[in-house]
């Protein structure tokens, strides 16, 4: 990745290059092709995208970020928050609120249909940060999930065998959002 981007810095290659040979590193090398889907058809699997995302609002990969101030910022009631202060945002709580998402424990992938979006704040939903320390990785992440869930939803059927409730009470708030005892699943071949 390196070198490309290199080579795009000297001019050697466009970002549309850059981008086709990161696909040809993630779909051309691989022992069935058959049976994962094309950049293309992945780019196409809109409402899998939307299922993907309310997923990652639900459960965000990192649920908390900090951020150091670099310049006051002036809150409500004349306060200000002065420039070093280190911030906590929990990603979590700010992707439930329930006045950017109504019955915000709800699953519910219609959010992320193009026109549900409109008007929405747009750090409402940041699994990955949002502004100019976002994830570099966050569209090669969605490719990524795209790929193994279009894999795994041709082969298998799934069924829960787990309560959500149980789930919800034993979330790990390390680094990355977890649960601490698994996510029980049985598949059984197509």
């Amino acid at each position: 990745m390196d070198f490309l981007l290199d080579m795009k810095q000297k001019g050697d290659f466009s970002s549309q290059e850059v981008r086709e040979q990161v696909d040809t590193f993630m779909f051309e090398v691989r022992p069935d092709r058959s049976d994962f889907p094309t950049a293309d058809q992945l780019n196409e699997m809109k409402y899998l995208e939307c299922c993907i995302k309310e997923s990652q609002r639900m459960y965000p990969p990192v649920p908390y970020i900090e951020r150091t101030i670099v310049e006051p910022v002036d809150i409500e009631d004349g306060r200000t928050i002065p420039v070093g202060t280190t911030v906590g945002i929990s990603i979590h709580m700010v992707q439930r609120d329930a006045d950017h998402f109504p019955e915000p424990d709800k699953f519910d992938p219609d959010r992320f249909i193009a026109e549900n979006c409109v008007g929405r704040h747009p750090f409402a939903f940041c699994p990955f940060s949002a502004g100019p320390r976002n994830c570099i990785g966050q569209k090669y992440a969605m490719m990524e999930e795209k790929t193994i869930l279009c894999h795994l939803l041709r082969n298998f059927t799934f069924e829960s065998v787990q309560d959500e409730a149980l789930m919800q009470d034993t979330m790990s708030y390390m680094f990355v959002l977890r649960p601490t005892k698994g996510v029980w699943v049985k598949l059984t071949p197509r």
